[in-house]
């Protein structure tokens, strides 16, 4: 069962509901919820992958305390393209886009949302064996995109809270990331 954390100021962002009435509210829903110290901890079931991100959590926790269910906004093409290899087919024989514009991401939001990737793929994505998601700042890529395959001594990346550039090759050998996918 997979354990997140919310800042509790970010919560506070996110719904009228104090942090005690959100533990009384998560354990009448099923879950098991604590505070401590200006988190609020959360056990969510296997079956609940929204309950992973801090946003679909209260969105829960609101419906569930009488709150109306919001109104989903339609889903419009974004006009561009995303082209595969045909390499990269049996490595990842499905591959999904979403283009989110007209969205400022401050440091929490973007905190929770890398949470809320990290949890999927480690948890539903077994570790990256059977799911990965990537997330991209749309202004930082120009006309389509294309998925494809490169040689791992091509590919140079600097690591999360690394200080240089290294290949491919060199982080799955000398990274502790890495080294586990």
């Amino acid at each position: 069962m997979p354990t997140v954390s919310f800042p509790l100021a970010y919560l506070e962002r996110l719904t009228p509901i104090g942090p005690k009435t959100l533990v009384e509210r998560a354990f009448n829903y099923g879950l098991e919820a604590t505070l401590e110290d200006d988190q609020l901890t959360v056990d969510v079931t296997a079956e609940r992958p929204d309950l992973l991100a801090a946003e679909g959590f209260t969105r829960a926790m609101n419906i569930f305390g009488g709150a109306p269910r919001p109104v989903e906004a339609a889903l419009t093409a974004s006009g561009l393209t995303l082209h595969v290899h045909p390499p990269v087919l049996p490595l990842r024989p499905y591959i999904g886009a979403l283009v989110v514009e007209n969205v400022t991401l401050d440091e929490a939001a973007l905190a929770s949302l890398v949470q809320f990737q990290e949890k999927v793929t480690h948890t539903f994505g077994r570790q990256r064996k059977k799911i990965a998601i990537g997330l991209y700042d749309l202004d930082q890529i120009n006309g389509d995109v294309t998925y494809t395959a490169e040689d791992k001594t091509a590919v140079h990346l600097t690591p999360i809270g690394g200080s240089q550039s290294l290949t491919a090759a060199q982080i799955l050998a000398e990274h502790p990331n890495g080294q586990r996918y």
